[in-house]
């Protein structure tokens, strides 16, 4: 594998076991990446997504 995506497979897996292990740090992460609103409530364009779910 190239060693340029190893490298990032590492930065991913370090970002998403602290994010996992603090909710904090997942609530920061969330509001910098625009996806919720510091109060904890979902940005305007997120809000209404129709996400298809197969039957189960």
């Amino acid at each position: 594998m190239n060693s340029k995506v190893q490298k990032d497979i590492e930065q991913f897996e370090a970002l998403r076991q602290r994010l996992a292990h603090s909710k904090q740090a997942s609530h920061d992460f969330l509001v910098k990446a625009g996806i919720i609103t510091a109060k904890g409530n979902l940005k305007a364009q997120y809000k209404h997504l129709c996400i298809p779910q197969e039957p189960a």
